[in-house]
């Protein structure tokens, strides 16, 4: 189970800082190389 629980939570780390990157990329035009 805890296995289960920390790779949710790595999934969702993941999946958060990408969904970051595209916001940064998208309003500022940061992230774009």
């Amino acid at each position: 189970m805890p296995y289960l629980i920390g790779l949710f939570f790595t999934t969702f780390a993941l999946v958060g800082v990408s969904n970051a990157i595209n916001i940064i990329d998208g309003f500022n035009g940061l992230a774009s190389g």
